[in-house]
């Protein structure tokens, strides 16, 4: 099954099923533990940013911004066992049908973000977008 195909499958069973499989609004401890400003590099004023809010999820590069709405967290994202150093999946709606994904692990370094989401939400950030690891800006 060609990747992007097998990614729209997976977004959309996400968005459809998703409280049936534990994805749950962002709760106060979800924003203590993931809220904030996320860049590949932070001491960079023009290196894309991610921003995690209760009100919405948000990459932000060239003056152009994208937003999911609505956060959800689901740490069943991948299933039973998902990869190595993964928190939980934030998900927020882009529009119908489509999703903004920003995946949560963490490692020696601290937590990082990268980006998944529906195939055309891909395609608007760019690969380049999607390709990086996102750390935390500013607290810990």
């Amino acid at each position: 099954m060609p990747k992007n195909i097998a990614r729209f499958a997976l977004a959309t069973f996400v968005l459809f099923a998703g409280i049936a499989y534990g994805q749950r609004p962002l709760d106060a401890n979800d924003l203590k533990l993931y809220s904030g400003v996320y860049s590949p590099k932070c001491t960079d004023s023009t290196a894309p940013r991610l921003r995690v809010t209760g009100t919405a999820l948000t990459v932000e590069h060239n003056k152009k911004q994208l937003a999911g709405r609505s956060p959800t967290s689901m740490a069943s994202y991948f299933g039973q066992s998902g990869p190595e150093n993964f928190q939980t999946a934030l998900l927020g709606d882009v529009s119908a049908n489509m999703v903004l994904v920003f995946l949560v692990y963490r490692d020696k370094a601290g937590q990082f973000i990268t980006l998944d989401g529906h195939p055309k939400v891909i395609a608007a950030l760019g690969k380049q977008l999607a390709g990086l690891k996102y750390r935390r800006c500013g607290r810990p």
